[in-house]
């Protein structure tokens, strides 16, 4: 999610990257046979990263096409080429880590499982908020809902229930655990 995000941020500058020295047009022929060859590519490209990038004609040339480009031209590009690759870098590098806290995250929901199974509701607690902060992981939620159910604590077992849904919303097995804890809260308030 971070890599596109990074990515779109990186296309929507396509049209004002700031290239220094004079224009260059490809000759309409080198135009027209870049855009042929690539329209698979970006297909593939946009579906993958939901873009819209597309290539056009330019029916502008400049003036002399004996210069492709100077000097100052090839070190800006360069420079926006190192710039953007950085900051693909450090997208993946933040998609990793993200990947770490999420198996963080699932270890301590899973040590929260084993303290409620023991009975120590307290460290359980303790555990399936710390899974929940490191990483917005369902399950967590879930499991966190049951726990506070079984305390009758409905109306954090609801809250909890609710952000498991926003995070899965085509799981049945939530929007039951969701109608179980309203049955049960029904149930226990006074007549």
């Amino acid at each position: 999610c971070r890599l596109r995000e990074t990515i779109f941020q990186l296309s929507t500058i396509s049209g004002t990257l700031p290239i220094a020295g004079p224009k260059y047009d490809l000759p309409q022929e080198v135009q027209k046979a870049v855009i042929e060859n690539s329209k698979d590519f970006l297909s593939k490209y946009n579906e993958r990263f939901e873009l819209n990038f597309d290539l056009r004609l330019r029916t502008t040339q400049t003036e002399s096409p004996t210069a492709i480009w100077e000097e100052e031209t090839v070190l800006s590009i360069a420079r926006l080429l190192n710039e953007m690759s950085s900051k693909l870098e450090h997208a993946k590098t933040n998609v990793a880590n993200q990947g770490k806290l999420h198996l963080i995250s699932e270890n301590k929901r899973l040590l929260a499982r084993e303290a409620q199974h023991l009975g120590d509701y307290r460290e359980a607690q303790n555990c399936f908020e710390e899974a929940i902060f490191l990483s917005k992981n369902f399950k967590a939620y879930r499991d966190y809902a049951i726990l506070l159910q079984t305390q009758k604590k409905f109306d954090k077992a609801l809250e909890m229930c609710r952000h498991a849904i926003d995070l899965e919303p085509l799981r049945p097995s939530l929007t039951e655990l969701r109608s179980s804890i309203i049955n049960e809260a029904n149930s226990t308030k006074p007549q």
